[in-house]
Formats: C-alpha cells, sequence, structure tokens
C-alpha cells in the first residue's frame, strides 16, 4: 500500500485558495496529514484534511470534516472552534481514525500511543541542498524504547543555527532566506536529533527546473505491480510542489490535468538531485502499460516541458506465454436463407495459437441489437472437443426462422473454459440479416 503525505506548505496556497462554497465542487478524494502518527500518552497532535478535487486541485477541509476515531480510550480529536483536529493522546494503545466529509471518507490512519520513553529523533532528508527562496518540508520521526517508531514533525520543535540562512515557516518547512551554510535540528521533550547540514545557493535569475522520469523499473506478481521510479530534477534551480502520478492500464500518453490511479506529491526537488520512489498497485492483468507524469498539473516552470513523461510495458514473468496459447477467433460469419425463410449460419472458428483449446462452446445469437455478455447463452450453441493450434474447425447451425433487418453475433468461449493469449477478439458481429 502507498501512503501519500501530504504536508503542504505555502507552495500550495494558489490551489487551496478556491472559491469558498467549495461544498458545491465534487471531491474524488479526501486525505488526511500525518498519514500516520506516535504520540505520547497526554501530547497533541494537529491533523489536517485535505480535499481532492478534480484536476489535482486541493482544498483545506480541517475545520469542515467529521473526525471519526476508534477508540476514545486511546485517543480523541476535537471539533471545537479554534481547535478542530486536535488529536489528544489519552491513553496508551493504538486506534484507527479517519476524516469524513459529506459521503467522501479519508482512508484511515493509524494512530499509536505510547507511554515509552523517547529515544532518539531522527530527520529526512539528512542534508539539503537548495536555492535561496526555494522551501521543502522536512520530516521527523521519533524512536521510542520499546521499538516503535513513527512521525512526529507536527509535535518536535524545529531549530535553526543560523535563522538568516534558513528558517521555519510552519511545522518542518524549511525557507531559504540567504545564501550560506547553516544547520538545523528538530527536538522533541528534551532529545533532538542530529544536525542536519544545510547549503543555501545563490538565486539564478534565469534558472528553472526540469524534472524528467530518468529511470523505471518494475515487475508483476500476484496481481501487484512493484514499480521503482527513479525521478530527477536536471535543472538550475529547485522543484518546490508538484504532483506525479501513474496510470497501470492507459494506452494513450496522459495529458495536463489527467489525474492517474496512483499519485504523490512532492515537496521539493533540488537542483542535480533525485528521489527514488517506490510504488505497490493492485492489477487485474498480468500485462501493465505503464505511464508515469510528473508536474501533472503544469505548475512548474522548467527548461524543458515536453520530457515529464515516460512509458514502460511490463509482463507478469510466471504468467503462461501468451506465444503457447491458445487463441480462438471467428474468421468467418455469413449466412443463407433458403425458400422456407429458414436462415443456415456458416461460421469458421480458428485457433490462432500453438495450443490446444480442448473444450468450448460456440454460441450464436440469433436476434440481437449489442454484443453478447460472458456467461450468455445463445439462441443455439455447439461444442468443440478439441481445436488444434492453427486448425479450424467449420460450425453450421440451422434456425428455422430468419430474422429480416435483424443483427446475428457469434460468441466463442462465452464461458472462459480456455486461458487464451488474447481474451478479446471472440465475439463476431454483428451480421446484418436481410433477404
Amino acid at each position: 500500500m502507498i501512503l501519500f503525505t501530504l504536508m503542504m506548505g505555502c507552495q500550495q496556497e494558489q490551489k487551496e485558495n478556491l472559491a469558498p462554497d467549495v461544498n458545491k465542487l465534487p471531491l474524488i478524494g479526501l486525505l488526511v496529514s500525518p498519514d500516520e502518527a506516535i504520540v505520547p500518552v497526554g501530547g497533541k497532535l494537529q491533523l489536517q484534511a485535505v480535499g481532492l478535487l478534480p484536476d489535482h486541485e486541493s482544498v483545506k477541509l480541517t475545520d469542515s470534516v467529521e473526525w471519526k476515531v476508534e477508540y476514545y480510550s486511546v485517543a480523541s480529536i476535537s471539533q471545537s472552534l479554534d481547535s478542530e483536529g486536535e488529536l489528544s493522546a489519552v491513553g496508551e494503545g493504538s486506534t484507527r481514525i479517519y476524516a469524513l466529509y459529506d459521503d467522501v471518507r479519508s482512508p484511515y490512519v493509524n494512530v499509536i500511543v505510547t507511554a515509552a520513553e523517547l529515544e532518539r529523533l531522527t530527520v529526512t532528508p539528512n542534508k539539503l541542498e537548495i536555492t535561496e527562496g526555494d522551501k521543502v518540508q522536512l520530516t521527523a520521526t521519533a524512536h521510542f524504547s520499546n521499538g516503535e517508531s513513527g512521525d512526529i514533525t507536527n509535535q518536535a520543535r524545529w531549530i535553526t543555527d543560523d535563522g538568516t540562512i534558513a528558517m521555519f515557516d510552519e511545522a518542518g518547512e524549511l525557507h531559504a532566506v540567504g545564501i550560506g551554510e547553516t544547520t538545523i535540528h528538530a527536538q522533541m521533550e528534551n532529545i533532538a536529533s542530529d544536525t542536519i547540514e544545510v547549503e543555501v545557493d545563490p538565486f539564478v535569475p534565469n534558472g528553472r527546473p526540469d524534472l524528467v522520469i530518468s529511470e523505471v523499473s518494475g515487475s508483476i506478481s500476484g496481481g501487484i505491480v512493484d514499480l521503482s521510479v527513479k525521478l530527477l530534477n536536471q535543472g538550475s534551480k529547485g522543484a518546490t510542489g508538484f504532483w506525479l502520478d501513474i496510470w497501470t492500464t492507459r494506452t494513450e500518453q496522459p495529458q495536463i490535468n489527467d489525474v492517474g490511479e496512483e499519485y504523490i506529491w512532492i515537496e521539493y526537488l533540488g537542483p542535480n538531485h533525485y528521489r527514488s520512489l517506490d510504488f505497490q498497485i493492485p492489477i487485474e492483468s498480468n500485462r501493465a502499460n505503464i505511464w508515469i507524469m510528473a508536474d501533472t498539473t503544469d505548475g512548474i516552470d522548467e527548461s524543458h516541458e515536453n520530457n515529464n513523461t515516460f512509458t514502460i510495458e511490463i509482463t507478469d514473468a510466471s504468467a503462461p506465454d501468451a506465444s503457447s496459447m491458445p487463441d480462438l477467433i471467428v474468421t468467418y460469419f455469413e449466412y443463407l436463407i433458403d425458400q422456407n425463410n429458414q436462415i443456415e449460419y456458416f461460421i469458421d472458428v480458428t485457433n490462432n495459437g500453438s495450443a490446444n483449446a480442448e473444450y468450448f462452446f460456440v454460441d450464436l445469437f440469433h436476434d440481437r441489437t449489442a454484443p453478447p455478455q460472458l456467461l450468455e447463452d445463445g439462441d443455439q450453441y455447439v461444442a468443440v472437443e478439441n481445436l488444434a493450434g492453427g486448425a479450424t474447425e467449420w460450425v453450421d447451425i440451422l434456425y428455422e426462422t430468419a430474422c429480416f433487418g435483424c443483427n446475428s453475433w457469434v460468441m466463442l468461449d462465452g464461458y472462459n473454459f480456455i486461458e487464451e493469449s488474447d481474451e478479446d477478439n471472440n465475439i463476431s458481429g454483428p451480421l446484418l440479416v436481410s433477404e
């Protein structure tokens, strides 16, 4: 499962400052950040709810959603004015929470409330090279004596050694305000993280980012696509706040503002830096036509705008080789009406594959306006017990009454007895029957 981190800072304000009557806009999703959390007993955590609208637009809904908690003995969430979304850690244990807005609900957020001792903090990324004026979201993780760990970005204090070079606007959101080098760290209770080196480079007046999908690899197993993506910014300026989208069944190149089957928000990618991303995506087929697109909303002004997409086809290596499978297809479908208005259908069924098709039905639908569906029985049908690879079976079906001006169809293997290399070419028609 992929967790989507949406700790959105000022760089998103152009997308979040929408018209006031957001309740009239259709939501395609609702996300809560952080997407998992660990809180000491008695501690508090501010949650954020973000609604996703068509074309990747987003709107803050923290004060508008209804907050749901699985176990109130572990945590509670305030619905009161001026403290909406504030989680209070009540007792040790774990619970799931989610946000509800009209009929749209967020994925579960797992919350652990612990009485264990805080041992150390870590911050990612652990080194930064950014451009003057850029902002980047950092993440703090707490590690406790019982082995538990979790995101405490919104609970930690964020400290900079030199506020003239880098300062924090919000929890973990670092703002590069001057040229030079400094260090920052996070602190919670009496525990401080290791110091993180920050280098702020001069602003390049004509500098631009250039996002490119530089490497992609993947595999399919057990109905899951495991995908590894390397996203590179080969430009001279950092890219701040953009989406990366993934499609697994698309045949044509995606366009600006298309919404992927999977998507992730990238807070920041510095110049000449890359980020490795891993995804696990369910799929119903043993073949995936993967498209990946960076900066889907075209919000980043890049030096090159035509290199943001990448495509790759991935096949399940454990699936049967298509070249050694049957492939049934209707190669001839015609009729003849005799003087008694009886209609005789002539159907040639060919196995274009190399393996035998051992038992299947040929179903005739005599008078029908729409194509037949799987598991439907034809008006008449014939069983074929065996059809070798490359062979053709001639099937004749006599129907006692002709229908003039009607459409007829043939469907092969309508019960899916045969596993074929191509399951989409088993229907032939419509055949117009006329005098």
